[in-house]
């Protein structure tokens, strides 16, 4: 057993974070207040878009960015199938069809060489994600958005910072969307932006949120405790002796009780949920105008412990590192290593005191909420069966990467 015991992930809050909220609470300006707009202007400044619209979850924010372009029902939209299925499902509940293509084996992105096979007379639009924080091969798609006179739309949930040949990312689509999640590199508790440079296009976005209500105060106050609560319990010191032991002994058992329990249900609403439609809240705006002081610095330290790691984990036969391409900055929202052997390989990592997660992504291609659409999409297939998520977070030092390290190397020698 090492000394030290790391979570798989923590939400990435200080102390210049909590007294921002706590200015908020103090004046009683927690749904309604001037930080809103203010965080929505120096936002879209740092992503380098002339407008940015906040909403409350990743998930409304692609429901906005698609809206706001304004398809008809059965319009196709080609997009990677390896994905996080609510991606897709959303597509499906506005009544467009989501048309998959399969990803790059090495950076888990779109692979281009599939896009043009799969443009019909039907196809409106690419939606494009870059995956952990990789960038996709933006000259290749921009080429064939062109071409053919599609709409682009830029998942860009796991990439805020990332940039393709010095480009920020969320700048090449005609809308991109970014998620502010716990486990985000900045982090609102729940929050997102949708993001344009077309004029027209914000307006209808605008014209969409404005009809939106604020966040309850009930959701907020439990999105806000859960971060709160799993920023507490992943505390090195008190995760060693809370929810540590209590991951060890399901693990001991072969227990994916934990795996399950966090995964989302596979439905296709017929309508988004009452608490996900809504405006991001001046609390919210808080915290995520102090956390954009610190952003530059919170991405450059999760650089520097993925190349820690992955100058320091053994090349071998049993695993696959990421891959970081000589164009694309890659920011590192999620280290993920490859192994055929995933649970054995997680199962003698947390015996090594690692606590990792298995990729909550999928081939959505293969699932059967997605029967219509269903495509052979091998490379999905299996980096969705292989991945797992290795802890990186700016709380982590070079010490903490290079224990890990070591742990890993151990295990993949046996």
């Amino acid at each position: 057993m090492l000394n030290k015991i790391y979570a798989r992930q923590s939400p990435n809050i200080t102390l210049s974070d909590l007294k921002a909220l706590w200015k908020v609470l103090r004046v009683g300006q927690v749904s309604y207040g001037p930080m809103v707009e203010e965080f929505e202007k120096q936002f879209a400044a740092y992503v380098g878009v002339r407008s940015a619209c906040m909403v409350n979850m990743g998930r409304t924010a692609e429901f906005v960015a698609l809206k706001g372009l304004n398809f008809k029902s059965g319009d196709e939209i080609i997009m990677p199938s390896y994905n996080f299925p609510i991606v897709p499902i959303v597509v499906k509940m506005l009544g467009l069809k989501p048309v998959f293509v399969d990803v790059e084996e090495d950076t888990f992105n779109i692979n281009p060489l599939h896009i043009e096979a799969a443009v019909t007379p039907k196809t409106k639009a690419i939606l494009i994600t870059h995956m952990c924080g990789h960038p996709c091969e933006m000259d290749k798609i921009m080429a064939i958005k062109e071409k053919y006179g599609l709409l682009l739309i830029e998942d860009a949930v796991h990439s805020l910072g990332a940039e393709y040949k010095n480009k920020k990312i969320g700048t090449f689509g005609d809308v991109s969307y970014f998620s502010f999640y716990s486990g985000k590199t900045l982090t609102t508790f729940m929050g997102a932006a949708v993001c344009t440079d077309r004029p027209d296009i914000a307006l209808s976005i605008q014209g969409i949120v404005d009809g939106y209500r604020r966040l309850s105060n009930k959701t907020l106050l439990k999105e806000t405790s859960y971060g709160l609560l799993t920023y507490l319990l992943t505390k090195p010191y008190i995760f060693s002796f809370s929810v540590f032991p209590a991951l060890l002994c399901l693990n001991f058992f072969n227990s994916r009780f934990l795996d399950e329990k966090m995964e989302e249900p596979l439905l296709v609403p017929k309508d988004l949920a009452k608490d996900y439609l809504t405006k991001i809240t001046n609390f919210q705006s808080a915290i995520g105008l102090s956390q954009l002081k610190k952003l530059d610095v919170s991405i450059f330290k999760r650089i520097e412990n993925a190349r820690t790691l992955s100058e320091n984990i053994i090349d071998h036969h049993s695993i696959i590192k990421p891959a970081v391409r000589e164009r694309a900055k890659h920011t590192f929202l999620y280290y993920f290593i490859r192994n055929k052997e995933r649970e054995a390989f997680r199962k003698k990592l947390i015996f090594k005191g690692i606590d990792t997660k298995r990729d909550s992504n999928r081939a959505c291609s293969h699932l059967a909420i997605f029967q219509d659409e269903r495509k052979y999409c091998p490379v999905s297939e299996q980096v969705a069966a292989e991945n797992t998520l290795i802890p990186n977070y700016p709380l982590l030092s070079k010490q903490d990467m290079l224990r890990i390290a070591k742990a890993i190397n151990c295990c993949v020698k046996k």
